[in-house]
């Protein structure tokens, strides 16, 4: 949309420009066909900074939006595993995909941050064998069978 107006803009401006180079031509039109490029020139720059500010604007809330969401579905998640655990306690031992289910989060919890970094050092071509938590990142892939 931006660009059309861009395009709109420079049509409007080459004509008087001719006009405002043109010797024959009165210093009074001069005058006017140049205080109508400031103005062409003027609403350009102001359409393609509300165009810009009004997209910024959009975005925003859409990250904010996101961000709501994402959060509201961790909140979910953690009071899930926080009835599990109550239930473990009051239930030791009687649900046991329950205290799988816990230890799989406590442990993915444990791990999101070494993950993170586990990533850098292989984009940096580093060997990831040689961090100390990499034995028991690898021991938890094993054992929930993860990829």
């Amino acid at each position: 949309m931006t660009e059309a107006f861009d395009q709109l803009t420079i049509f409007m401006v080459i004509y008087p420009y001719i006009v405002i180079t043109n010797i024959d031509i009165s210093v009074t039109a001069k005058n006017n066909c140049g205080w109508f490029v400031i103005l062409a020139v003027s609403m350009n720059v102001v359409f393609n900074l509300a165009a810009a500010f009004i997209g910024q604007f959009f975005e925003i809330r859409a990250q904010r939006a996101r961000n709501k969401k994402k959060n509201e579905i961790e909140q979910a998640i953690q009071d899930h595993v926080i009835n599990r655990k109550k239930i473990i306690m009051h239930y030791p031992g009687q649900f046991p995909e329950f205290e799988a289910y816990v230890d799989f989060y406590l442990q993915k919890q444990h791990f999101s941050s070494y993950i993170k970094e586990r990533e850098w050092v292989v984009k940096q071509g580093l060997d990831p064998a040689k961090l100390r938590e990499e034995k028991e990142f690898l021991s938890f892939i094993r054992k929930q069978n993860l990829q």
